[in-house]
């Protein structure tokens, strides 16, 4: 295109590329000016009639705040405009480029807002106002761009207006839209207003009132949460510009009822007044003196009222905003603004009941004394000064802690801390292991989950060394280099394979990489991938790293160690920073996810195996790798001692001379179990009255989509939302909605597994399921259940017991959101409702019993690695009472060594399925708790068998 002519135009360069257009750079060759020329790019059969609809718009609007179209015209069958050329840069770039003065913020809202008010005036609706579309040229003015969604209010939608927003979906772009504009509904100025606001916080504190890690968490941010109150991001933004922004930013459009032009009113610059009579004389002296009178009047009105304003800010910003961040269990910034508010209203009653809600008082020692003691939070990287240890009776913020000790001479030392006093031992420079750490003892009384769901264990061991990171492959190199695999003596445990005792050379054969060399399986050649040094070793089985540990003169840790060390009571906020459900293992300790006493990394990148035995020739792996999903964190997982999966790793341990703990602990450990054989499910009378607590009303659905533009090729994503039936709640549901087959489509309800409790996003099990259901044609809706992902709530996460109440609340409202989501189904022209199935994952395939026994909308399931839970829950939560009462197609898929759901937990559970035996099957895969591809395989095959063949094109 550069260099071309476009009827009198003369194209010079490309100016930028946007989601439906390019803007060139041209010159003008009748009147030599430079103009910007904007094409539409890509196939949308809408996006036409928005260049028309930016064209017809802007030409009707003679604002020096809005950019000026020249013309509409067509070059070569390709419609453009030609536009006023303005030289500067966008008012994203602006923000991007840093901090905004207070007077040029002012200034560029009063523009921004005389530009619509304009526009509004003319009855024109922008709806697409966001940094992107807002210019700012060198002199420093407003130019207001990209009409091309723009709304006529003053005549009635045209063929073409209405195709710009078609029914159920909506255009723009979803960070800056209005609550009603994500539901698809007719829009009026209020919008605009709407996105004002969002453009103004923006401007103001260089960050947006609502993001999330999704769109589906956006979209949930904008339709249900309040933004963080300006003032408390940017505490000089100045208070009427705070106000304005919050008033445009009221969620209802009919309370929104600020408009453009009362804005630009409020924020208009006012001309100076002239003095109108001869000014008066005056002597050096006295202009001396009414300068000084005049400085000091001004410095004591300065002084009270910037004292004012923080007392304000405080009251009304800084205390109400850290409550909120208290009630989302962020501890550490709310202690953070509070503690910042203590300063100014030291007194304030409200803040005094806040502070004992959200501190505790805590003890910091350190060994050697003297140490420069700092805290930050668990995923935070400031660090925040507290004083020189031993620091006693200070106060700190509850939840997990993250202590860190310095001192000149000595190694710095860390530790995480929840409840119990941090352990600082700081070791002198040069001793000790370089690669280990000094752990923290675990004194009488303390107590461990080994097992989810299971009761904690009671402990006690003294201080032991551990090594930081897990072994690497350069340590296992100097292993291998020095005769590992060949010296006997190493090699203490007999191999066992199954049930059979090898020889020690039979067992050899085995432990060789690809090229039949020794060395892990991962291997080639005798050596590790070249550049891969520090990264963890992995494909090796429990022998060999045992080998390894003797070799180093250590040992493996036991289960107990690992558990007290790994840090696992902050799982919650460790795994958004651990390397699970990733691409691949990182070196180790790069990640840096902080265990107990300085350790990293024992959360996710390579599995890690323990001393333990799980029973048999099983062995336990914690901590979970890279391939898998996040729940894997704090499951233990029992293997093969023989398995060399490339995801197993390990770290070793070394204990003190007359340390008894590691034979003591070092024993066999088992999942307590019930007996599922020897209970009988509740009889039709009870199990009637257990409905109740599953029964809602269905009222009408009403349900807002929008449409995410960001789909891959093979189908359209759909952010939907419409109401729980209960609480006042909102249930968000992504729709993936296929691109092959015809409609009305088979619709398949999918529900992943615990680790939906803990992350705020989907994670690996949706992206590895979801796209071969719909590439082959049938429309998937993932629902967010109560508790799980934008749905968060810091009162339930994976280790709720199972017997507690909270646990009963949670399941049953997860059958009505469920539920609730096949209602919504039924609502859609393009699905059939005689043909919707389950996929469900781990905990959502092992609760899902509890709607299918209650609800035959539901025609068949594929479960994958379900099993009932070992603890025992309520009666009318316990899905052992619901099993007897499904009878659709069942296929369940298991891991052999799944430790989740062992084979105890997974036999009962299909066996005590109602469905007929020709309609139920079961297979097992030579595998743990995990997903694989067969898994999805199997899947696809069984839908089509009982939901019945995709429809074709």
């Amino acid at each position: 295109m550069v260099g071309a002519t476009v009827s009198h135009y003369r194209v010079l360069s490309t100016l930028g590329r946007g989601g439906m257009g390019v803007v060139y750079l041209a010159e003008d060759l009748k009147l030599h000016r430079k103009v910007a020329l904007k094409f539409i790019e890509g196939s949308d059969p809408g996006s036409e009639a928005r260049l028309v609809r930016e064209a017809q718009s802007a030409c009707t609007l003679d604002h020096p705040n809005i950019a000026t179209v020249y013309e509409i015209g067509e070059w070569n069958g390709h419609p453009f405009i030609a536009m006023a050329y303005y030289d500067g840069q966008t008012l994203k770039e602006r923000i991007a480029a840093g901090p905004i003065p207070a007077s040029d913020a002012r200034r560029m809202a009063f523009e921004i807002a005389s530009g619509l008010a304009a526009a509004h005036a003319a009855g024109i609706v922008h709806r697409d106002l966001k940094p992107g579309n807002i210019l700012i040229s060198n002199a420093g003015h407003v130019k207001i761009l990209d009409f091309g969604l723009a709304k006529h209010l003053t005549a009635p939608e045209t063929d073409t207006a209405t195709q710009l927003t078609a029914a159920g979906t909506t255009l723009g772009t979803l960070a800056y839209m209005a609550p009603e504009q994500t539901a698809g509904a007719d829009t009026g100025s209020a919008a605009d207003i709407w996105s004002f606001g969002v453009v103004l916080y923006e401007l103001l504190t260089r960050r947006r009132p609502f993001e999330g890690a999704t769109p589906a968490a956006t979209l949930m941010a904008i339709v249900s949460a309040e933004p963080a109150p300006i003032e408390t991001v940017n505490p000089d933004a100045p208070a009427d510009l705070c106000d304005i922004a919050r008033r445009a930013l009221v969620k209802a459009p009919e309370r929104r009822t600020i408009t453009a032009a009362e804005i630009a009113r409020a924020l208009e610059p006012t001309a100076s007044t002239m003095p109108t009579t001869p000014p008066r004389r005056w002597s050096v002296a006295t202009k001396a003196a009414a300068a000084l009178a005049i400085l000091a009047m001004a410095a004591a009105a300065s002084w009270a009222y910037q004292r004012y304003s923080r007392i304000r800010w405080a009251t009304d910003v800084a205390i109400p905003e850290a409550r909120r961040l208290a009630g989302q269990a962020k501890y550490f910034d709310a202690f953070l603004i509070a503690q910042r508010a203590r300063e100014t209203v030291p007194n304030d009653a409200n803040l005094a009941e806040l502070w004992s809600d959200i501190t505790r008082r805590a003890t910091v020692t350190s060994s050697p004394e003297g140490a420069d003691i700092s805290i930050a939070s668990v995923t935070g990287t400031e660090w925040i000064a507290l004083g020189q240890s031993p620091l006693k009776d200070i106060t700190v913020p509850i939840g997990s802690i993250r202590f860190k000790a310095e001192k000149r001479g000595f190694r710095t030392a860390e530790d995480l801390s929840l409840l119990f006093p941090p352990s600082l031992i700081l070791l002198a420079d040069g001793t000790g292991p370089s690669e280990m750490v000094r752990a923290a003892a675990a004194p009488r009384g303390t107590r461990v989950y080994l097992f989810p769901g299971a009761d904690p264990v009671a402990i006690e061991f003294p201080e032991l060394w551990i090594d930081r990171t897990e072994v690497t492959n350069r340590a296992f190199k100097a292993f291998i280099d020095a005769g590992g695999y060949r010296r006997r003596e190493l090699w203490t445990a007999p191999f066992v394979r199954g049930s059979t005792t090898l020889t020690f050379e039979q067992g050899m054969a085995l432990l060789v990489d690809t090229t039949g060399r020794p060395g892990p399986a991962t291997w080639e050649g005798g050596t590790y991938p070249a550049g891969q040094d520090d990264y963890p070793v992995r494909g090796v089985n429990w022998y060999e790293a045992a080998a390894f540990a003797a070799f180093s003169g250590k040992q493996l840790p036991t289960i107990v160690h690992w558990r007290a060390i790994s840090g696992l009571q902050s799982v919650g906020d460790l795994m958004p920073r651990a390397n699970l459900s990733g691409p691949g293992p990182r070196p180790a300790g790069a990640q840096s996810i902080p265990g107990r006493s300085g350790t990293v990394n024992l959360i996710g990148n390579v599995k890690e195996w323990v001393v333990n035995s799980g029973g048999g020739n099983l062995r336990f792996t914690l901590g979970g790798a890279w391939d898998e999903q996040g729940y894997m964190a704090w499951e233990p997982d029992a293997r093969d001692a023989f398995e060399r999966a490339p995801d197993f790793g390990f770290r070793c341990a070394r204990f003190d001379p007359g340390d008894a703990t590691p034979s003591l602990y070092a024993g066999v450990f088992q999942r307590p179990a019930r007996d599922f054989a020897a209970e009988t499910p509740v009889d039709d009378k009870i199990f009637d009255a257990y409905r109740r607590f599953y029964a809602y009303d269905h009222t009408p659905i009403k349900a807002t989509v929008r449409t995410h533009d960001d789909s891959p090729v093979d189908w359209n994503v759909e952010l939907v939302t419409f109401p729980a039936p209960y609480g006042g709640e909102t249930i968000l549901a992504r729709v993936y909605v296929p691109k092959r087959g015809t409609p009305p489509y088979q619709a398949v309800i999918f529900m992943t597994g615990a680790a939906q409790f803990v992350l705020r996003s989907p994670g690996d099990a949706e992206a590895r399921a979801v796209p071969p259901i719909v590439r082959a044609g049938r429309l998937v809706i993932a629902p967010v259940v109560k508790g799980a992902y934008e749905r968060h709530t810091p009162e339930f996460d994976p280790e709720t017991p199972k017997n507690s109440t909270l646990w009963r609340d949670y399941a049953v409202a997860w059958h009505k959101d469920i539920a609730r989501t096949m209602d919504y189904l039924q609502t859609r022209s393009d699905v059939d409702p005689e043909r919707i199935g389950f996929m469900g994952i781990s905990r959502g395939a092992s609760m899902i019993p509890i709607t299918m026994a209650q609800d035959p909308r539901i025609r068949t399931a594929a479960l994958i690695v379900p099993g009932f839970y070992l603890a025992r829950p309520a009666p009318e939560v316990d899905v052992f009472n619901f099993t007897p009462r499904v009878t659709q197609p069942v296929l369940m898929m298991s891991g052999k060594y799944d430790s989740i759901f062992p084979e105890r937990s997974q036999q009962p559970f299909f066996d005590t399925l109602g469905t007929s035996a020709d309609r139920k099957r079961r297979i097992i895969y030579d595998t743990g708790h995990s997903l694989i591809p067969e898994m999805i395989k199997e899947t696809l095959a069984w839908f089509d068998r009982y939901l019945g063949p995709v429809r074709s094109q």
